[in-house]
C-alpha cells in the first residue's frame, strides 16, 4: 500500500519540518488543514507564518469590526493547537494591503523564521495566489524571495555562514514574440 503522504526524513534520521507562509488567519485551515494535521500526527514539526491578522475580513456577525483582528488571531491560535502547529508567528502587516508591505522588512521577518525553524520544506501559495487574491499572490512572492534569501551563500564549492538576508534583484528581459515579432517584457518587477 502506498502512503497518502510523502515521508520527510532528514539525513540524520530525525523528522524534518514544514513551514507554511500564509496571508490570513484561516488560510492554515481552509488551504492546508488536512496536510498540516496529517504531517503533525506523523511527528513532523509544523510552523506557520501568517502575514496579517485578518482585520479586514468579514465579521459574520461574530464580533464587531473593531474586535475582528483579535477574534481572528484567537481563532488561528486555536486552530494551531488543534492541527498540531508547533510554531505560529503572526506578522504585523495589513490585511488586503499585503502587496504594499515593505518588501525588505517582510523578507527579513520571513528569512528569520526560516533560519529559526530550519524546515525541510517551505510551503506557500502558487504565484497566482490559488484564487487570485492579492494577499495570497503577495505572500507567494515574499515567501519565494525569502527562501532564496535565506539559503547559505555559495562561494565556489563551500558554503559561507548565514549573515543577513541576501539581496535579491528581480530582472525582466525583453523578448521577441515568434508569432508577430513584437517585443514584450518577461520576468519579474
Amino acid at each position: 500500500m502506498t502512503p497518502l503522504y510523502a515521508p520527510l526524513a532528514c539525513e540524520n534520521g530525525t523528522v524534518a519540518g514544514l513551514l507554511f507562509f500564509l496571508a490570513h488567519p484561516d488560510d492554515e485551515t481552509f488551504i492546508a488543514g488536512g496536510t498540516i494535521a496529517r504531517y503533525a500526527a506523523a511527528g513532523v514539526e509544523i510552523g506557520v507564518v501568517c502575514a496579517t491578522r485578518g482585520e479586514r475580513g468579514k465579521t459574520g456577525d461574530v464580533c464587531s469590526r473593531e474586535d475582528l483582528a483579535s477574534v481572528r488571531e484567537a481563532e488561528v491560535r486555536d486552530a494551531a493547537r488543534i492541527l498540531g502547529i508547533r510554531h505560529l508567528e503572526i506578522l504585523p502587516y495589513e490585511d488586503q494591503m499585503l502587496a504594499a508591505a515593505p518588501p525588505d522588512e517582510i523578507r527579513r521577518s520571513m528569512v528569520a523564521a526560516l533560519r529559526r525553524q530550519r524546515p525541510r520544506v517551505a510551503i506557500t501559495f502558487d504565484p497566482n495566489g490559488m484564487n487570485l487574491h492579492p494577499d495570497h499572490i503577495a505572500i507567494s512572492r515574499f515567501a519565494s524571495d525569502a527562501v532564496a534569501a535565506a539559503a547559505p551563500m555559495v562561494s565556489g564549492n563551500r558554503r559561507t555562514a548565514h549573515g543577513g538576508a541576501h539581496a535579491l534583484v528581480r530582472t525582466g528581459a525583453r523578448v521577441r514574440s515568434r508569432r508577430n515579432g513584437a517585443h514584450r517584457w518577461a520576468g519579474g518587477g
